[in-house]
């Protein structure tokens, strides 16, 4: 009771003395994941509904770069996760040879590497990441595909990655409390206009920003004159960013999407949202993992959306 008193005292005194655009308030971690113990390292894997990672740790035989970057690359490629845990590589996805030069691994994959889809690779791409940067002096992963660089959604090659190219929800971080304002995009009365909403909020770090962005969209506009443009029970299973772009993947419901307001309005109400809340350059929404769908009529999920402005209500558009 007493760690709450001070937490909204801190939020008082934060607009009593004229606003505070972010601070941190730590508070206990509770969370039961999987840590290492000394020696050992922590190897992900895809979760069961293939959204998000999982992770399980594992002592090497060995301890020096080489070995330990070998066994991890095994297990990787060939080990099976237990039950509740899915491999991060399809089975026809295998690593041809991999090569350490200083502190980067280089990995070359076969050509089926190129099958995945764009979620699958992604989180595949982000749990090899994170399981090899623990290896002592290793600082960067490359990619490749029999011998050609691993090309981004937008065809420019993904390079060397490191800690910080992935950010995405770890219940074991720290558990502070950052205040934003966020930009949302709703629909007018017609159904017809985005109109934006700047909304403060107070929201966990361990949270990515983006997926508060999704989840402020479904609880709907407070401004009157508005209508939302999401159901408030769609399901988000994921949400992911790599290149400057977000991956935004719901579940079945979001076909389901019957809201009277024009075809388009729900599409460009997220990516607006997301590209002006969050700095991505462009947004792709997936269902269960499959962009290759039609949304209602004519809205192809299969592409990258970037923001509209066309659609905004004027005299919202020269606000903004």
């Amino acid at each position: 009771m007493k760690r709450w008193i001070i937490f909204w005292l801190t939020v008082i005194l934060c607009f009593s003395l004229g606003g505070c655009d972010m601070f941190h308030i730590k508070v206990e971690d509770n969370s039961k994941g999987e840590q290492p113990k000394e020696g050992s390292y922590l190897i992900y894997y895809m979760n069961v509904d293939e959204t998000g990672l999982e992770r399980d740790s594992f002592r090497p035989e060995k301890d020096d770069t080489e070995s330990v970057v070998q066994e991890m690359l095994d297990r990787l490629d060939n080990e099976e996760p237990k039950d509740d845990m899915l491999a991060l590589l399809p089975d026809d996805v295998n690593v041809n040879s991999y090569a350490i030069r200083r502190d980067t691994v280089v990995i070359d994959f076969n050509k089926n590497y190129r099958q995945m889809g764009a979620v699958r690779e992604v989180l595949a791409r982000a749990g090899i990441v994170k399981t090899l940067i623990q290896v002592p002096k290793i600082r960067n992963i490359e990619f490749t595909v029999n011998g050609e660089a691993v090309v981004d959604s937008q065809g420019d090659p993904v390079g060397e990655m490191n800690a910080n190219t992935f950010v995405e929800y770890t219940g074991t971080d720290i558990n502070n409390y950052q205040y934003t304002t966020l930009t949302l995009y709703f629909t007018n009365e017609a159904g017809d206009r985005l109109v934006p909403e700047r909304r403060n909020v107070y929201y966990s770090s361990n949270l990515p920003l983006e997926r508060v962005v999704m989840e402020q969209l479904l609880k709907g506009p407070r401004e009157e004159g508005m209508q939302r443009t999401l159901p408030d029970d769609t399901n988000i299973l994921g949400v992911t960013v790599s290149d400057n772009i977000c991956y935004v993947n719901f579940g079945s419901s979001f076909l389901d999407n019957t809201l009277p307001v024009q075809e388009n309005i729900p599409i460009y109400s997220i990516a607006n949202s997301l590209i002006d809340s969050c700095g991505v350059k462009r947004v792709q929404i997936s269902v269960e993992g499959d962009s290759k769908i039609i949304f209602r009529e004519t809205m192809n999920l299969d592409q990258f959306y970037k923001k509209n402005t066309d659609l905004i209500q004027k005299e919202a558009a020269k606000e903004e």
